[in-house]
């Protein structure tokens, strides 16, 4: 856990405005980090320039920019976001469902606490973007930034259904690779030679003998970008050791 120290180190200074990132000391780090969401966009084909219909509204969007940090609190990234204002859907037309589970945090504790009695390997991996991989069901403008209208292809952050486009993506993924999902809680998965898969949003936990603990990497980042972070270490807040 951080120390009360580091708790309010984080708490202070994690986000910061857009108006006092480019006109402080980092704007070039702040806009390199821009550019990376953009390019990341790009790549991912999220959206296409259309002229906005008659009777419909775009959401407005905002940049979200925020540090990110290493276990010692010192600063190790900068990172931002284009996020929809998801607040001012219409249900009905912007969107329908929403719902996403994620892993349960009994089922976690349990399943960390099996791995560690039966000496499994415990890996960790973030899906970098996730959001963008998954393809957006709902007819939805949006006005970006700089005033540019565009049709949403994917989902994006900020989006209500966002959480759930992208566990349907994902879990039909899992799902290909003969991953069986539990009954007992729908964001834990079971390989076939016993090991475990806990998915919370876009963390990812995979517990398994030494020999498969690395298997899936290899088919994960055929279909996804993913950042390998190796042991686990922290977990939604928790320390692992």
């Amino acid at each position: 856990m951080p120390s009360v120290l580091h708790s309010s180190y984080l708490s202070s200074i994690e986000t910061i405005s857009y108006k006092d990132a480019l006109g402080g000391p980092d704007r070039a780090l702040w806009e390199t980090a821009i550019a990376e969401e953009l390019a990341a966009m790009k790549k991912h084909s999220v959206w296409v320039v259309e002229s906005l219909p008659a009777g419909r509204k775009a959401l407005p969007t905002c940049w979200v920019l925020r540090y990110k940090f290493d276990s010692s609190g010192a600063i190790t990234r900068y990172k931002a976001r284009l996020v929809a204002r998801g607040d001012r859907q219409v249900a009905g037309i912007d969107y329908d469902e929403t719902y996403a589970p994620v892993v349960k945090w009994a089922t976690i504790r349990t399943v960390l606490a099996f791995a560690a009695a039966q000496d499994m390997n415990i890996h960790q991996l973030d899906i970098v973007t996730a959001f963008l991989g998954a393809p957006l069901d709902a007819v939805i403008y949006l006005r970006l930034p700089c005033g540019t209208i565009v049709r949403l292809l994917r989902s994006i952050y900020g989006l209500k259904q966002s959480p759930r486009q992208w566990f349907g993506t994902f879990h039909e993924f899992l799902l290909s690779i003969n991953l069986k999902q539990s009954t007992v809680d729908h964001g834990l998965y079971l390989t076939p030679a016993g090991g475990y898969l806990l998915l919370y949003v876009d963390d990812i936990v995979f517990c398994g003998t030494p020999g498969e603990a690395t298997n899936p990497l290899s088919l994960f980042k055929q279909r996804f970008e993913i950042k390998d972070l190796g042991d686990i270490e922290y977990l939604l807040g928790i320390k692992v050791k």
